[in-house]
Order: structure tokens, then sequence, then C-alpha cells
């Protein structure tokens, strides 16, 4: 039984999947011998070999979302960034996040469902990650970010096929009610005054708006 369940959940189980399923400590135990099932933590098993770490993590926490500079990289705006886990969690939220990481940056604020995407991580699992504008604003507002890499992440964000012209106003705009490009440059400007504005694709972003 525990095998089938193992299959069917790309190898790995919930505390109440198992329980649900009435699989005994003892088979658990038999299992952990002979088909090398970990513990990631008190809620979740997986099978060595089907490790996705930031699914376990979302598992964990539902109402976590990968940010920063896990978002970059999840939408493959630069792999420069020296890998850190970047995380947001509601302002009200509790618990400990718990990772293999060294390090988990975490933020609070009460995202809206538009700056959130489901995201498929490299094992076939979804994810939830900010939204690719949303990403873009909040590198943006990062003034540790380097120059090249920001650079990149603007030129890469220009060559996105799935960019949202309605959400990049959003953040870059419409609270101020822009009415041309000028004045949008002009926004942009304040926020990420510490970029080279010489930039090539910078223009290209602008027109966005």
């Amino acid at each position: 039984m525990l095998e089938q369940l193992l299959k069917v959940n790309n190898g790995i189980l919930t505390k109440e999947q198992l329980t649900n399923q009435v699989v005994s400590y003892d088979e658990l135990g038999r299992a952990e011998q002979n088909i090398d099932i970990k513990q990631f933590n008190d809620r979740l098993y997986y099978v060595d070999g089907y490790y996705d770490h930031d699914y376990l993590l979302q598992l964990s926490h539902p109402d976590l979302v990968f940010s920063r500079d896990t978002a970059v990289k999840y939408h493959w705006l630069s792999n420069q960034l020296p890998y850190e886990l970047y995380v947001t969690l509601p302002t009200t939220y509790k618990k400990t996040v718990q990772s293999d990481y060294s390090k988990v940056n975490m933020m609070y604020e009460d995202l809206e469902s538009a700056d959130i995407e489901l995201i498929e991580t490299q094992e076939g699992n979804f994810v939830q990650v900010t939204s690719l504008e949303r990403t873009l604003y909040d590198m943006m507002q990062d003034k540790s970010c380097p120059m090249d890499i920001m650079k990149e992440i603007i030129w890469n964000y220009h060559q996105a096929p799935n960019i949202n012209k309605e959400r990049f106003i959003h953040y870059f705009g419409q609270w101020y009610h822009l009415e041309d490009s000028k004045e949008a440059q002009k926004l942009l400007q304040q926020h990420v005054s510490y970029i080279d504005t010489s930039f090539k694709s910078w223009k290209q972003v602008t027109r966005l708006v």
C-alpha cells in the first residue's frame, strides 16, 4: 500500500495521507529500510531520489510564496545571483520556516492574488512564486542588487514572452495616473536611480506603458 501511495504522489507523502490510509508506523519503519524513505519534517516524508526542496517547503507552508532572488531564478531573469532562499509570508504568519539552506530570508506582506503565480519546479511540481512584474518591482526596490545583475534582469524581462502590460502599469504608474511614457520613465528612474539609464534596453522597457 505504501509503495502505491508514493508512486501516485510523486514520491512524497504527508502525515495526513499516511493517517487516512491507515499506514502503521511499523510499516513506515520497514519502508524506510527497504525503499529509503526519508523524513523532511514532522509532516512530510519523501523517497530518496524524488527530493524537491521547494515543493516540500511549499507543502509544509501553503501560504509561503517564493520571492526576490528566488523568484528571479524561477522566472529565468538572471543566473548570476548567489543563491539564497527568499520567501514572503502573510503578516499574521507565526510558524517557523525550516529549510536545508543555511539562511532563509523571510519577508512579511499580504500579497494580492495577482502578485502570485504557479511555476513548475525542475522536478515537475508546482510552487507559488511572485509574478513576473512583482518580481521585477521587488528587485528594483532592492538597492543591494548589483547594477550589472539589475540590468540583466531588466533586459530579460523585456525579452520575456509573458509580459503583463497591465501589471507593469500597476506597479510603475497606475497609482499616479501617468498619462505618457515620459512621466512613466521619470517614476521608474525614481525607483531605480542607481541604474545607469543609458542602458540600451531602458527605453524599450519604459515603452511598455
